[in-house]
């Protein structure tokens, strides 16, 4: 019963931690490795939150890299 509630507060506690990885990548231009600086990780967990919730800084969603700029 206690390794289940252990369980349980390591995973939401990973839950507000991913929270706030994503909340700074949305909300501000530094880039991974400066957003994982600042919260003591590493720029791969900082990426691979991103990727996960689908959060893409490089291109407006439904356009790829030959779409900008041509029409």
């Amino acid at each position: 019963m206690n390794k289940k509630k252990l369980k349980d507060a390591v995973r939401e506690l990973r839950k507000v931690y991913h929270d706030a990885i994503a909340e700074r990548v949305q909300q501000t231009t530094k880039s991974y490795a400066e957003i994982g600086a600042e919260l003591g990780c590493s720029e791969q967990l900082v990426y691979q939150v991103a990727r996960l919730r689908g959060l893409c800084r490089t291109a407006p969603k439904g356009l790829n890299s030959t779409e900008v700029g041509h029409e």
